[in-house]
């Protein structure tokens, strides 16, 4: 595995280097700025667009750095072709909230925090290489389950079911990216987020029988929906699989609007105008917390808030069959709100 390892530090870069090397990561690369570490990747890799594979199999980025800091280097980075999901780790002084949101929201896989242990480096390396390997298989057998039409009613079950990462949207991340986010969190941080879910209400159908590029063009379609519908507020969003997304939001900062159902509906029938197509109903659940008085369980956040959805879902299911719902002529998106 060829490393790079960025940061201004050279006792940093001198430790990092010395302990992967015990480790068995003995490709390690070290640069001082981030500007050196572009330069470095354009004259390995050159600059063409087309290419799908780099030099560097993981980065290691520090985040305080003059001129370029580590964030926008990891987004640089990120934007590569090569390196779409390439492992990035940040190994940083930096522990607050804000910055670990920015990291991950620039594309970070995973964060370490300096005093770094040698043991945990290397293992957060290799984790971050199973779950972009995990990432890629994911696709890739979405990709040839669409080509090939043999495939099973389970398989095409658990592909819908899987949480596909929508990509190309500002603040949506893989589900265990978000995870290695509220995992860096202290318990303090924690009990300061809440989470609520969106359902993109006819995903199955849409699913069964879209073609791929158009069911992922819908997912990304409902994720910039959602996200511009926060404005201020910080938070991180997910694809939870099923065409549940999970937003967890920062509640010692901006608050997130009452009225999230009615800003998410304006931006839903502005997208509808544009692309002048109809698009699915949005289902917003309800926002879920972490009682100060329970474990500091994130997961259980996660799948709380899915389950409100949920339950939403199958209710104004049930009600739409009773009724014989059917949306206006006209109607680009019916929006069901938490309330």
């Amino acid at each position: 595995m060829k490393i790079l390892s960025v940061d201004d530090d050279d006792l940093i870069l001198e430790l990092l280097a010395e302990n992967l090397t015990k480790l068995g990561f003995e490709d390690v690369v070290p640069v001082q700025s981030a500007q050196s570490a572009l330069d470095l990747i354009h004259a390995l890799d050159g600059d063409s667009e087309d290419q799908e594979v780099g030099t560097f199999d993981c980065f290691l980025l520090d985040i305080q750095m003059p001129g370029m800091d580590g964030i926008e280097l990891c987004q640089r980075i990120r934007a590569m072709p090569a390196y779409k999901y390439t492992p990035i780790l940040m190994v940083t002084t930096l522990s607050d909230r804000q910055h670990i949101e920015k990291a991950f929201a620039a594309g970070a896989t995973d964060y370490i925090t300096k005093p770094f242990d040698e043991i945990e480096v290397g293992a957060r390396i290799r984790l971050a290489k199973l779950l972009v390997n995990e990432q890629r298989r994911g696709l890739q057998a979405y990709f040839l389950a669409s080509v090939v039409n043999s495939s099973s009613g389970d398989d095409k079950t658990a592909l819908f079911q899987s949480p596909v990462v929508v990509e190309g949207v500002e603040k949506v991340v893989d589900v265990l990216v978000l995870e290695n986010f509220l995992l860096q969190l202290s318990r303090k941080e924690l009990h300061q987020s809440a989470a609520i879910a969106f359902k993109y209400f006819a995903a199955q159908d849409a699913f069964d029988t879209l073609p791929e590029e158009e069911y992922f063009e819908r997912l990304e379609m409902v994720a910039r929906v959602i996200t511009q519908s926060f404005k201020e507020s910080k938070f991180l969003l997910t694809h939870f699989g099923c065409g549940i997304f999970v937003a967890v939001i920062d509640r010692s900062g901006p608050p997130v609007q009452k009225n999230i159902g009615q800003l998410i509906s304006k931006g839903a029938a502005k997208a509808g105008i544009e692309s002048g197509e109809a698009w699915p109903a949005i289902v917003v659940g309800d926002m879920v917390e972490i009682p100060i008085s329970q474990r500091d369980d994130f997961r259980s956040l996660l799948l709380d808030a899915t389950a409100s959805v949920a339950k939403k879902s199958t209710h104004l299911g049930e009600k739409a069959e009773k009724s014989a719902l059917i949306s206006p002529k006209g109607l680009k998106y019916k929006i069901f709100s938490g309330s």
